[in-house]
């Protein structure tokens, strides 16, 4: 009988490569629509540039969903550390996620006070102006930080990516790794704020921790749900 492949840092480099790939292919139409746009005004641009944005949050996640069942099938159930566990977890798990994610959102807005421009002048990511722009925009925001992010997000960083790296270089490089790379993806927001970039390595970490006790994916879901649903709310409060 052949030995079952194991889900090696190669294989999940596909699946982070064609997640890559799938969101710059839907980018480029959607780029384009935005630039049609441009010139019906600010808020026109932004419905599209939103629009754009979840195109291309569902075209990564299409690619991971296909590519993973392509490529490591036999590991996407499998609960174990080198497994991309890929299913929910139990209720007070999603729960505790949740509240975790919240506390760590809070804790990140105090720390984001301190350091905030002390003259209160602040330039914003893309979808921190979405977020603060009423109507569409802010819609498509939610949709996106939400709905899309959070699981789509975690079913390739501390599903499949993880689960890969570690069964080539080991727990602590596959945290570092699994880590920094989900850092590096969020530059177009963080750059703005650089002190946005303790935030979401904290996020992921916490997020790993919970995928790793609980053996399961659905409460790093729930915390990734947890620390966006918090800082989306105190940005709507703040600009309204």
């Amino acid at each position: 009988m052949p030995e079952r492949p194991v889900l090696s840092a190669r294989r999940a480099n596909k699946i982070l490569l064609g997640y890559l790939g799938a969101q710059i292919l839907a980018g480029l139409p959607g780029g384009f629509f935005v630039s049609l746009v441009r010139e019906g005004g600010q808020q026109a641009y932004l419905v599209a540039f939103g629009a754009a944005a979840i195109l291309m949050t569902l075209a990564g996640g299409l690619a991971v969903l296909l590519l993973s069942r392509k490529v490591a099938p036999t590991q996407l159930r499998d609960t174990s550390s080198t497994g991309a566990a890929w299913v929910r977890g139990s209720t007070p798990q999603i729960i505790s996620g949740v509240l975790l994610g919240a506390l760590l959102a809070l804790c990140y807005l105090a720390i984001a006070l301190l350091l905030a421009p002390q003259d209160g002048k602040r330039t914003s990511g893309p979808l921190a102006t979405l977020c603060a722009t009423p109507g569409w925009p802010q819609i498509e925001y939610l949709i996106a930080a939400l709905l899309l992010a959070p699981p789509i997000e975690e079913l390739l960083f501390r599903g499949v990516l993880f689960a890969g790296y570690n069964c080539s270089y080991g727990p602590i490089r596959a945290a570092l790794f699994t880590t920094l790379i989900f850092c590096l993806l969020h530059i177009t927001e963080a750059i703005y704020f650089l002190p946005s970039f303790i935030g979401i390595a904290a996020l992921a970490l916490a997020a790993l921790c919970l995928r790793l006790r609980s053996a399961a994916i659905g409460p790093a879901i729930a915390v990734h749900f947890g620390y966006n649903a918090t800082l989306s709310f105190a940005s709507l409060a703040t600009y309204h």
